[in-house]
């Protein structure tokens, strides 16, 4: 079910971002799942889909020790599997595994930097970055004294953008989006923010908080990834902290993050 068992009903492509309708995703997930079994084209999409995208390995940035994250797939169940039995029981990549991986849970690992990167590139239009600490040197005078040009790591497709921006942008400025209470009454003249709100799960522990945001929508100039670790939902606590960093990347007052009213959903 969605998030305190919402209904939406048939819903868009568009409208589940906004709304965040597990549901549309979960079946997404089951669908290709079914796809794999009967041996179909196009049932790893999702996993070759995150490959692209960056997941899965590290960005390459120069920091040590920087973590490459996980896609998992049947070929990773099966040996981890066939490494520890007991731990896992079960081989077969299950239709659970599917419909998980279609929301970014189960097994799935990603840090906060690989997602604000494969938004940057799904909203610049396709374009993958590498990404930099820093873009140039100065000297106490103003002179470049050394510049780190950015980096061209290639291109991806970018299928249904504009529908994808909208709803994105939608998170953020439509009446319905997961984040509109935490971004109200931001301006939604440019450049306006868009977004998407996420709740990860981990047992034992209070929800994992998460927004991944973007500005100008169309080709955007700053992305912003807040993970906040036991934070609940992603319109309660990331969202604002993500909106915060807008107001001051943007030239707009900081607002008191305390006093936003919070949407719910994830």
């Amino acid at each position: 079910t969605n998030s305190n068992s919402e209904p939406f009903g048939r819903i868009s492509l568009q409208r589940a971002i906004t709304v965040s309708s597990d549901v549309y995703f979960y079946t997404i997930g089951g669908s290709l799942w079914s796809k794999q079994r009967r041996k179909e084209s196009g049932g790893d999409v999702i996993q070759e889909t995150a490959r692209l995208y960056g997941f899965g390995r590290a960005t390459g940035i120069a920091l040590p020790n920087e973590a490459a994250g996980r896609v998992p797939d049947s070929a990773w169940k099966q040996r981890i599997h066939d490494a520890r039995p007991d731990a896992f029981p079960y081989s077969d990549w299950l239709p659970g595994d599917n419909v998980q991986l279609a929301v970014g849970q189960g097994d799935a690992l990603a840090t906060p930097l690989q997602i604000a990167m494969a938004y940057q590139a799904f909203a610049s239009g396709g374009r993958l970055s590498t990404p930099r600490l820093v873009s140039r040197v100065l000297d106490a005078k103003g002179r470049l004294t050394r510049e780190n040009p950015a980096v061209d790591a290639g291109r991806v497709p970018v299928p249904a953008r504009d529908t994808m921006l909208a709803g994105f942008g939608g998170v953020v400025g439509s009446s319905t989006g997961t984040a509109f209470g935490a971004f109200a009454p931001y301006p939604q003249t440019p450049p306006a923010v868009g977004g998407k709100t996420g709740t990860a799960q981990v047992a034992g522990k209070q929800n994992t908080s998460l927004f991944v945001g973007f500005t100008p929508i169309q080709n955007p100039r700053y992305v912003v990834s807040v993970v906040v670790e036991e934070g609940g939902y992603g319109a309660e606590t990331a969202a604002p902290i993500a909106r915060a960093i807008f107001e001051a990347l943007n030239g707009l007052p900081v607002g008191p993050v305390a006093s936003l009213a919070y949407a719910g959903g994830n």
